[in-house]
């Protein structure tokens, strides 16, 4: 089995080479793919505009290991559906790995219209990876978007969710490893405890009958007296 190391310095002797995915790669095994956030309030927030359109925010992302950053507010229009029909749309992120895009870029992604429409499903597969920010209701022969349909997807963690640490602590490793301690430990600290207790138990013996033997020779001279 080969041993495998990344990111090291090139040497004139010795020259390394690492392509983006090594990266990626790397981060993707430490992170989690979501919105990038500061005191767990997410950007990229995807708001109602003016007719049939919606507006995405300035904001960072991490999808498998690669950046994604707006850093201007995009708007997007949505098609409108035949009559009598409705449809949902998402907007997404898409990491589109194909050699001839290779970007993050966020869309529209329509979905099918219908008498009861449903949100079009995410692709993820080897190439395309896509997270969900927001999912709207288009409805034939309306002028504008209803915010009444309109859902906020960032926080749900299957569909978008925030960047986290998958890092986890083995806290039942942790647990094995006391317990073990505790029943080495437990026998000598029950035979301490108890040789404490009998020393204990002698020191107020001793000092209860000397107590005792003083009162009686006290009372015995008391009585003479």
């Amino acid at each position: 089995m080969a041993e495998l190391y990344k990111m090291f310095d090139s040497t004139e002797e010795d020259e390394r080479w690492y392509m983006a995915s090594d990266f990626a790669e790397y981060f993707g095994n430490v992170l989690s793919s979501g919105l990038l956030h500061t005191n767990n309030v997410p950007a990229l927030r995807v708001s109602v505009g003016d007719g049939l359109t919606t507006r995405l925010s300035t904001g960072k992302a991490l999808i498998k290991g690669f950046s994604y950053q707006n850093t201007t507010v995009l708007t997007f229009e949505h098609a409108i559906p035949n009559v009598s029909k409705s449809r949902i749309d998402r907007i997404v992120l898409r990491l589109d790995l194909r050699s001839e895009n290779r970007y993050i870029k966020a869309f529209v992604k329509q979905g099918e219209e219908a008498t009861n429409p449903v949100a079009p499903t995410l692709q993820r597969d080897n190439y395309i990876y896509e997270i969900s920010l927001a999912q709207v209701r288009v409805t034939s022969g309306d002028k504008a978007i209803n915010p009444l349909y309109f859902v906020d997807e960032r926080f749900n963690e299957d569909l978008c969710g925030l960047v986290s640490s998958l890092i986890s602590v083995p806290t039942s490793e942790f647990q094995a490893q006391w317990d073990y301690w505790f029943s080495a430990q437990k026998g000598v600290y029950v035979t301490e405890m108890l040789n404490w207790l009998a020393e204990q138990k002698k020191v107020f013996t001793d000092w209860r009958d000397n107590e005792v033997q003083l009162f009686t020779d006290w009372r015995s001279v008391q009585q003479t007296e």
